[in-house]
C-alpha cells in the first residue's frame, strides 16, 4: 500500500513530530511512505500535496495533525481531482479533534490509531463547500467539522491575538473579550426549499456530531446531510455551562449526560444546502479558523471520502 503521510509537525506543540518515531515504525511494517510537512502557507502545502497526488498514485492519505489540518488534506485531496480519490486516514494531535472523535478514533493510545490508519476499516464521510460573498469577496473551501457566523466565529477571530496562551485557555481569553460587546443578529435562512428569519447569537453548520471537543450536537456524519444549529444568547449560555461540566468531569463520572439533559438545545434544521444573508458582513469560521467577513454565506455538500475508522 501506497501511503502519503501529511504532518503538521508542530500541531498540539510539537507532539506530532515527538512521537512521530513511534508512528513511523508501525505505518513503515504496513505501507510504502512518502511523508510532507506542512507549512505555514497552507496553499503551498495543498501544492505538494496535490502534486504528490499527480506523480504517483497513493492508495491512502495520512493526515497527522489537528481540524485544521485535516481540512486542508482534505480540501488538497478533492482538488486534486481524478478518478478515484485515496482514502482519508487521520491521527489527531489537536485542540478539539472534533472529526477524530467523531469518527471513534482512540485519541489517547497512538500505536492503535496508527494500526487504524493502516487498517481495512473504512466508513463515508461527507465533504462540505461554504462559498462566501461581500462586496469585494468572493471565496471558496472545503470543510469537513463546521462552520460558523456569531459568537464562536468572533471568538476564533479574537483568539489570534491570544496564541501564546496554550490549548483552551486561549479559547478562554477570546471567550471573556467578546463576551462584553457580541450581539445578536438578524439572519436570512434557506436550508433546501425551506425559508425562514431569525434572531440569533451564535450559528454553527456541523458535518460531524462532535463540537467543540466535547459537545454532541443533533446530526450524524456520512448521512449527506448538514445540520444548522441556531443558539439565542440563553441557548449558547446553556452550551457553555454543559462544555464546561464535560471539560470538569475527569472522573468521567457521566454528569456531561445530565449536563445535557437539563441545558438549553438549540433550534436545529438539516439540509443538503443552506445559505445564510445577513445585512452587512459578519466574522466566519471554519473548521475553527478564521475566515473573511461575509453577507452571504453558502454551504453545501460535494461528494464523499472514504475514512478509516476502528
Amino acid at each position: 500500500m501506497r501511503l502519503l503521510v501529511i504532518m503538521n509537525p508542530s500541531a498540539h506543540d510539537g507532539e506530532a513530530r515527538r512521537r512521530w518515531p513511534q508512528l513511523e515504525r508501525i505505518l513503515r511494517g504496513q505501507a510504502q511512505l512518502t511523508i510532507v510537512e506542512t507549512e505555514a502557507n497552507e496553499e503551498r502545502t495543498a501544492e505538494r500535496i496535490r502534486s504528490e497526488l499527480s506523480a504517483v498514485v497513493h492508495d491512502r492519505v495520512l493526515a497527522i495533525g489537528g481540524d485544521g489540518t485535516i481540512r486542508a488534506v482534505a480540501s488538497a485531496i478533492w482538488s486534486a481531482g481524478g478518478t478515484r480519490l485515496p482514502e482519508l486516514a487521520v491521527i489527531p494531535f489537536g485542540t478539539a479533534n472534533d472529526v477524530a472523535r467523531s469518527l471513534g478514533l482512540p485519541l489517547h493510545d497512538v500505536e492503535r490509531m496508527a494500526g487504524i490508519a493502516v487498517g481495512h476499516h473504512l466508513q463515508q464521510l461527507d465533504v462540505a463547500r461554504i462559498r462566501l460573498r461581500a462586496p469585494g469577496l468572493s471565496a471558496d473551501r472545503i470543510w469537513l467539522n463546521c462552520a460558523g457566523v456569531g459568537m464562536d466565529a468572533s471568538i476564533v477571530a479574537s483568539r489570534q491575538r491570544y496564541r501564546e496562551l496554550e490549548g483552551y485557555l486561549s479559547y478562554a481569553a477570546a471567550l471573556v473579550e467578546r463576551s462584553v460587546e457580541q450581539r445578536s443578529v438578524d439572519v436570512r435562512i434557506r436550508v433546501d426549499d425551506e425559508l425562514l428569519a431569525a434572531h440569533v447569537f451564535n450559528i454553527v453548520v456541523t458535518n460531524v456530531p462532535v463540537y467543540a471537543g466535547a459537545l454532541v450536537l443533533p446530526g450524524d456524519r456520512g448521512d449527506g446531510l448538514l445540520d444548522l444549529h441556531l443558539f439565542d444568547r440563553v441557548e449558547y449560555g446553556s452550551k457553555l455551562l454543559s462544555y464546561a461540566i464535560k471539560k470538569m468531569d475527569i472522573l468521567k463520572l457521566g454528569v456531561g449526560e445530565i449536563a445535557d439533559a437539563v441545558t438549553g438545545r438549540p433550534r436545529t434544521l438539516h439540509g443538503r444546502k443552506i445559505q445564510l444573508r445577513f445585512a452587512f458582513a459578519r466574522a466566519v469560521q471554519v473548521d475553527g479558523d478564521p475566515m473573511p467577513a461575509a453577507a452571504e454565506v453558502d454551504c453545501d455538500i460535494v461528494g464523499r471520502l472514504q475514512v478509516l475508522v476502528p
